[in-house]
């Protein structure tokens, strides 16, 4: 039987599952695993990494012996950089600005990260594999 008090209740049972979805559905961002780790190669030598946040966007590089330039592309506000453990130089770009920079590398794994204090720790970090 109809009730205006009955009715009311499930409106607001309604309204609520509408926000919780809507809530969820946000949560998922472009759908991708944030898990999931990106690769680029290298090409001729060079590559383009682009860092928003604190989030480069490539977790892996693969890449030949020999020389490799990375032109780093800082896409936030405040400065970061594109250093490689181990070997002398960095990319270093303030916030908006690029700025490139070149390697010899010979075969092995090597580390990268941004080495502003904190930024490797929240995940600006990857690795790069010349073979």
């Amino acid at each position: 039987m109809w009730s205006p008090r009955a009715n009311q209740s499930r409106r607001i049972a309604l309204i609520g599952l509408v926000v919780a979805g809507a809530t969820f559905a946000g949560c998922g961002g472009d759908g991708g695993d944030d898990d999931e780790a990106v690769t680029k190669t290298a090409s001729g030598g060079k590559i383009t990494v682009t860092s928003e946040g604190v989030d480069y966007d490539v977790d892996k590089i693969l890449a030949e012996p020999g020389e490799f330039e990375v032109t780093y592309v800082n896409d936030d506000s405040q400065q970061h950089n594109f250093f490689i453990a181990d070997e002398d130089g960095i990319a270093d770009a303030a916030g908006g600005e690029t700025a490139t920079y070149s390697w010899d590398l010979t075969a092995g794994t090597y580390k990268f990260f941004c080495t502003i204090p904190g930024h490797e720790a929240q995940g600006m970090k990857g690795s790069i594999v010349v073979e």
